[in-house]
């Protein structure tokens, strides 16, 4: 929100997982579909909340669904190995 605020000519774009397109689906004027076993299952949502919505209906200029095997690939570097 800051680095729009501070430049507005920028892009913010957000990126969701492809199983759970709630946002995007939102944003979108879709009606919601999600379902299915997702490494981001801590931000997978079936209905985003209001105030949410609203912040990155302002701010964001896209969003990206983003497959499985992607967000694998991208969160690998930041998991710690078993112990």
């Amino acid at each position: 929100m800051a680095a729009k605020e501070m430049n507005p000519k920028i892009d913010i774009i957000g990126v969701e997982a492809q199983l759970y397109p709630s946002m995007y689906k939102a944003i979108h004027g879709l009606p919601p579909t999600s379902g299915g076993e997702s490494i981001a299952e801590g931000i997978a949502v079936k209905v985003p909340g209001e105030i949410t919505k609203e912040i990155i209906s302002r701010y964001v200029d896209d969003i990206i669904l983003v497959d499985e095997l992607s967000l694998e690939s991208a969160s690998r570097p930041w998991s710690r190995p078993e112990s």
